[in-house]
């Protein structure tokens, strides 16, 4: 389940929110106007504009759903930085702090690994379609009979799995 938030109003929702173009050049023209403004403030008052800007995020940060990765911008002495960490760490499979994650997408043809240091594995990937085979334990049945095999491996295929018999590709 995706949760997409709308931050003109702060509703959730079960939908990405589209941006129109029009919307989308009002953004952009609003941002562009503010700097000048934002430039000009004293620093301690730019300081308070993000302050509020982290609490409304902490008060949404029990509501984001998992990740593979997710970025921390700020100082490493910062008082929240440790719950933050801890935090994101219950949700995403990396943190990063004050830097940003390599590129990886889950899917079929995405790679990643290579001879070390690259990986310490070199015979698998942790991304992709291909990291299923690191959690496989491969196990050889010889002479057993169809009723003492798993269901997965019974001549009659009772869950309909696609595999291969003798070579050919049978459901």
């Amino acid at each position: 389940m995706t949760l997409s938030f709308n931050s003109r109003n702060g509703s959730a929702s079960l939908a990405p929110q589209e941006t129109t173009p029009d919307e989308l050049i009002a953004a952009v023209g609003a941002a562009a106007s503010a700097a000048g403004a934002v430039a000009r403030a004293r620093p301690e008052v730019r300081a308070s504009w993000l302050n509020a800007i982290a609490q409304g995020l902490e008060t949404r940060l029990a509501e984001l759903p998992g990740s593979l990765a997710a970025c921390v911008h700020g100082g490493a002495a910062h008082p929240d930085l440790a719950g933050l960490v801890g935090e994101l760490s219950r949700r995403c499979g990396r943190v990063v702090v004050n830097g940003w994650p390599t590129g990886v997408a889950v899917g079929w043809a995405q790679q990643h690994g290579g001879p070390w240091p690259a990986t310490t594995s070199p015979a698998h990937t942790s991304v992709g379609a291909a990291a299923l085979s690191r959690w496989t334990r491969p196990v050889a049945f010889q002479d057993v009979p169809d009723g003492a095999l798993p269901p997965a491996l019974r001549d009659g295929n009772p869950w309909g799995l696609p595999r291969r018999v003798d070579g050919i590709i049978a459901s």
